[in-house]
């Protein structure tokens, strides 16, 4: 089993595709000091400048949505896809941001194990890959990789002994929705080994991507042309490494490594030109930021917000790539809230003070007027926050809920 180290760094998310297969890249060589590496000196953190928060009464209107006994159309426009689940069954549903009650069932799921389960709508709408614990065990590398057909509700298992995964579209599809990337690990403690691989929906074949000997892997995003996988590697530091899956030779490369120690990096921008990062900036007394590291090595990493003695800011990516939304801990005379911080200006300003709900962002809509967020450590009710911050949308379930993605077109 992997050492809790590991495991705490190994929960990154992204949104990402595949087109083709490749082998094994040389190189993935061990690795001699564990990470994190020695205490870096201190770096000074810049002035973040607020502007005032828009006018907001005491409260946003809360909206309860209905719980509908039967499947509704839905509107044109953003939906949200999120799992319900109650003991052993997990219900994914689609409903349009809009008007919440119009919704309708896309899949259901046995969890048998009743440990969880992960996962990810295809780039067109039709397939759901998912990852699950077979009956009696308890062990997230032991998953099984599953793939339903919407359309005609046929499901097939691609591989066994995966690992579960914990971060957004994992699994995760290829830009064409014929391949599926998933993680296995191979050893025990800090011999493990951690792979990453690919799987052909119509063949079966399984292809290594890359692998991270007594370390961890993740892949992030694509380039804008789908011929680029970027990926996370960490062994003894985190290494921002991308993969040109168009070349003849198939040879992993590393771009930079992130020149902090607990980075949690989930986001590329919009652009592919920047990684959206949670960084240790000092360790004693801890203290946290939220920062931007550029792809090109040559340039400096941009602290966006710091201070916060944990892991407060949950950074992710406005659509316009111009901003970055957070969580900002009170200041002064300002409350504590959502907001939402220009990556040129630097300039904060919040949307959604906080009253007796705390907000984690999880992701925008694709035309920028829905957040998702969730509470700390709660799955029992998702929100749907406008962009303004004068309507929050609730949906609360009979059971458990988790956000899965959002979707733009039609679904079966």
């Amino acid at each position: 089993m992997r050492k809790q180290s590991i495991l705490v760094l190994a929960l990154l998310f992204a949104v990402i595709w595949l087109g083709t297969g490749c082998a094994l890249p040389a190189g993935a060589g061990q690795r001699s000091q564990p990470y994190p590496p020695p205490d870096p000196p201190p770096s000074p953190a810049p002035t973040l400048t607020r502007v005032a928060p828009p006018t907001v009464g005491p409260t946003a209107t809360k909206t309860v949505t209905p719980f509908p006994t039967s499947a509704s159309p839905l509107l044109p426009g953003p939906k949200v896809v999120y799992e319900e689940h109650t003991a052993g069954k997990r219900t994914i549903w689609a409903a349009s941001a809009d008007n919440l009650s119009l919704r309708h069932i896309l899949a259901t799921i046995d969890d048998p194990a009743q440990f969880g389960t992960q996962e990810s709508l295809s780039h067109d709408g039709r397939k759901i890959a998912y990852t699950v614990l077979p009956a009696g065990s308890h062990n997230r590398d032991n998953a099984d990789l599953w793939v339903i057909d919407l359309v005609s509700s046929q499901r097939r298992k691609l591989a066994s002994k995966v690992d579960i995964g914990g971060y957004i579209n994992y699994p995760v599809w290829s830009p064409d929705d014929q391949w599926v990337i998933f993680n296995r690990h191979q050893g025990q403690d800090l011999a493990t080994t951690d792979i990453l691989s690919a799987i052909n929906i119509a063949t079966g074949v399984e292809t290594t991507l890359d692998s991270a000997p007594a370390g961890a892997i993740f892949a992030l995003d694509w380039s804008l042309d789908g011929h680029t996988l970027y990926y996370l590697k960490y062994t003894t530091r985190a290494e921002l490494w991308s993969l040109d899956l168009t070349q003849a030779a198939k040879t992993a490369k590393s771009i930079r490594p992130i020149e902090a120690e607990y980075a949690r990096c989930y986001f590329m921008s919009p652009n592919r030109q920047y990684l959206l990062c949670t960084i240790l900036q000092v360790r004693n007394p801890p203290k946290y930021a939220a920062a931007m590291i550029p792809v090109q090595a040559a340039l400096p990493m941009t602290v966006l917000a710091s201070g916060a003695p944990d892991e407060i800011y949950s950074p992710i990516w406005r659509p316009n790539g111009q901003d970055v939304t957070v969580r900002l801990p009170a200041q002064a005379s300002q409350p504590s809230g959502l907001g939402n911080i220009n990556i040129q200006s630097r300039s904060a300003s919040m949307f959604v003070p906080y009253n007796d709900w705390h907000f984690i962002p999880r992701a925008w809509s694709t035309n920028g007027q829905w957040l998702v967020a969730q509470l700390p450590g709660k799955n029992t009710a998702l929100f749907l926050i406008s962009n303004t911050g004068k309507q929050i949308q609730q949906i609360i379930p009979s059971g458990g809920i988790e956000f899965i993605t959002w979707f733009d077109g039609n679904l079966p």
